[in-house]
Parts: structure tokens; sequence; C-alpha cells
């Protein structure tokens, strides 16, 4: 998902949307209102947009309002609240059937809605509109687990169009209580808003301003750039989007660390991901946030493209390098739950995530600029054992392991070889022939 800050204010503040005919800030979006696949609640005409919030008791089940151009940060509710079963969630808070008529309004007027696009992963049933989920004794498949909106505003203040990401898994009664839906909208303006770019330099880069990230698909430039390490006010290291990462900013050196406390029942379940592991270590939620476009396990040599300077275009290839992505460890990027003699134990975990970036200085001497000349992503691995705590065999769940995890940024300036360089002064008056002002002789 992409978001962004804007300054969108109306002097009109004694007058509503509908008087004006556009949307003001944090107004409600307008829309069908439907939340759930349970309920026809809020289906009406021309009623205030709802998404599932967190309730009181930490799960799903709780309703809000879209505000203009404030959207609804992402967020994770719990499935196992009091009283909740497979069937009950798989029918309600996991079924995405609701979203097949998901509608909502250009102006708060009314009238035309907005075009709705849909981009669906993981379901096992093909189709251009999302499907119900289904349910057998034990499993939910086709289990709704993320379901974010990006919201696409004109410069007239109307919502052009609406893409609906939607991402589907199969649950059991193993694993969806510890299963935590994703849920959260976003605005943007469209490209004939004429939204100033931003940059970080013009054209080297200045210290303080966030390092320029781009996809390398062609998707375009990150706006909210390179995201390190989520984690609570705690301290704990968070799966939920990037609530509380680090933003990377140039020449700014960070170090910080989150951990993760585990139990001896949730160890196998944390280190190897049921049902099926991923191959991909970028889809570990501390790694997710850098929001990589591929596998950089895979043929694809660009994963994620760093800006060489300040104002790197996104449509100049030149402005741009590939970051390279490198494990310290055995080079398996998976994650596995190993039981061996010597106790049970978790191989490949991801200890440190370590950003390098390479700079130099170029232009003139009084005064240069910075640009970057390498990056590189250094995923430090090790294997975690469970802990063993002496005394307590009788009450194993009270022995804790704990997972420490940690992010630095350094910049490293390449000192490249100065000269003296004195251009030659400029012609004004051509060399003339020695006899040019004396014709006669």
């Amino acid at each position: 998902m992409i978001d962004a800050q804007f300054g969108f204010y109306s002097t009109l503040e004694e007058a509503s949307s509908q008087e004006v005919g556009r949307y003001e800030l944090r107004d409600p979006v307008k829309g069908d209102g439907c939340i759930s696949a349970a309920s026809t609640d809020g289906c009406t005409s021309i009623f205030d947009f709802q998404l599932p919030a967190v309730a009181p008791d930490g799960g799903c089940g709780g309703k809000q309002l879209l505000p203009f151009l404030v959207g609804v940060q992402a967020f994770a509710c719990d499935l196992g609240e009091t009283g909740a079963t497979l069937e009950s969630v798989c029918s309600n808070t996991l079924n995405a059937s609701f979203l097949s008529r998901i509608k909502i309004y250009k102006q708060p007027s009314g009238g035309a809605p907005a075009d709705v696009r849909f981009v669906m992963t993981g379901s096992s049933v093909p189709g251009s509109a999302p499907v119900g989920s289904s349910y057998v004794p034990g499993q939910c498949s086709n289990a709704m687990v993320l379901y974010q909106l990006r919201l696409v505003v004109s410069p007239a203040g109307a919502i052009e169009n609406v893409t609906v990401y939607v991402h589907f898994d199969t649950l059991t009664e193993a694993n969806w209580r510890n299963a935590t839906p994703i849920f959260g909208a976003a605005f943007e303006y469209s490209q004939a808003a004429g939204v100033t770019r931003e940059t970080s330099g013009r054209p080297g880069y200045q210290r303080g301003l966030p390092l320029l990230v781009a996809d390398p698909t062609g998707i375009g430039l990150r706006v909210n750039g390179l995201q390190l390490l989520p984690r609570t006010p705690m301290g704990e290291c968070s799966t939920t989007g990037t609530h509380g990462a680090t933003q990377v900013l140039w020449r700014e050196a960070t170090a910080v660390t989150c951990t993760t406390r585990l139990t001896a029942s949730d160890f196998p379940g944390w280190c190897q991901p049921i049902p099926n592991p991923d191959p991909n270590v970028f889809t570990q939620p501390l790694l997710a946030s850098l929001n990589v476009t591929s596998d950089p396990m895979s043929r694809l040599e660009r994963v994620l493209d760093i800006g060489v300077y300040g104002d790197s275009h996104p449509s100049t290839t030149a402005d741009w390098m590939p970051l390279r992505v490198r494990f310290d460890g055995d080079g398996s990027p998976s994650r596995y739950f190993a039981n061996v003699p010597a106790g049970p134990r978790c191989e490949n975990v991801v200890a440190g995530i370590h950003l390098r970036v390479l700079y130099t200085k170029v232009g003139s001497y009084s005064a240069p600029i910075e640009k970057v000349v390498g990056a590189e992503l250094v995923l430090e691995q090790r294997t975690v054992p469970i802990a063993r705590c002496r005394g307590l065999v009788e009450n194993v769940e009270n022995c804790m392991t704990t997972v420490s995890v940690t992010a630095t940024t350094t910049f490293v300036e390449y000192d490249a070889t100065r000269f003296d360089f004195v251009p030659e002064s400029p012609t004004i008056i051509p060399r003339l022939p020695y006899d040019f002002f004396y014709p006669f002789n």
C-alpha cells in the first residue's frame, strides 16, 4: 500500500461538504457502508462508508468511518476474541463476499460511484471480484486476511477511483487464533493534480532528508522512503505494517533494536510459518516493511532502487541504482524449526538488518554535491535455541525465549580524487594576420 501527507484545507468552514458539492478535509467518505458479509447494516444509499476497527477487547468487531484525505493507518486486530470460533469468524470477519457490492461515491452528494478495481492474491478461486470464504470442519478457505483501500483524488476534491487490495489464506483450527487480519486505507492525488514531487536536495542530497527509493518495475517513487524495523513504544517488534519504524534519512546514522518474547508452545509456530513456510525472507513481518519488489534469491537483480541524487526523477533510469541484498549466514533466507538432540532451535533467524550507503562528493570544490555510488542491505542470520530455565520443568510455559533484532544505517564517504582544474581563458578576439592593419606595403 501507498500513502502521503496532504495540506488540503478549505476556507468554507461554515459550509458542509453537501453544500459545496465536494469533499472537505476529514469529511466522512460516502458509500454503501457495508462492512460485513453477515449483515446488511449500513448497505443503504449514500451512507457513511465504514471500515472494520479494533473492538475494546482487541477483536475485529468494531466500526469506523473513513475521513477524506486522512485515511486509516494500517492496523491489525485479534480473531481470538471471547466466544469466537473458526466457523463464526470464517462466515463474518474473514468473508470477503461483501466487497463484491462495494460502492464509494465520487462526491458527498452521491451521483456516480467511483470506479473500483480489485487486486487479489492468494485466492484459490480465480475471478475479477472477491469470493466468499468457505468453511468445512476444521478449515476456513479463502479467508480474507488483508483488506486495504487506495483512493485517488482529483484536483477538484472528487474521488476518481478506488483500488481494493485483498489477500486470502487458508486457516485451520491450529493457527486461526494467531492470525491477525490487517485493514487500512490511504489517499493520494491523481497525476493531473500537479502535486510537487518530493525531493531530498537539488541535485545533491541534503542531510536529514529521506533517502529516495523507487520500485524497479516501473511503479514509481516510494513516497514513504525506506522504513526499518517497525516496533511498539515498549520496544517490542511489531508485526502490523510500518507503524513505529525508523525512516532512513540522509547521513543520519541509526541503530535501533526490538525484541520478541515467545513461550515454548509459540516458538515452533513463530519459527516456521503455518501451514506453509514462504521461502521469501521479505515476507517476514520485520522485513516486509522494506516493501521490496521481489525475492532477492530469485533471478531478478533489482529488488529496490536507490536514488543517486536528491532529486532523482522516477522516469530517468540513470538516476537510480539497485540495492544489493546480501545474507550474512549460510545464504538460505528461509528460517525453519529444528528439533535436534541439543534441544529445539530455529535456524536462519534474521538478527540484524544493516543498510550501508556509500556516497561521494562531485562537482565544484567550493560547492560539491553528494551522490550515492553504492548501497547494500546486509541481513545477519543466526541460530536461536529455545530457552532452558532452571527449576521450571513443571511449568515450561513460563520459560520465555527472547529474540532481539537490530537495524543499523551507516553512511560512508568515498573520498574521490580531487584535482585543480583551471579552464583556459575564452577567446574574445581571434588571432589576426600580422599585416591585417597594414594591407599596403
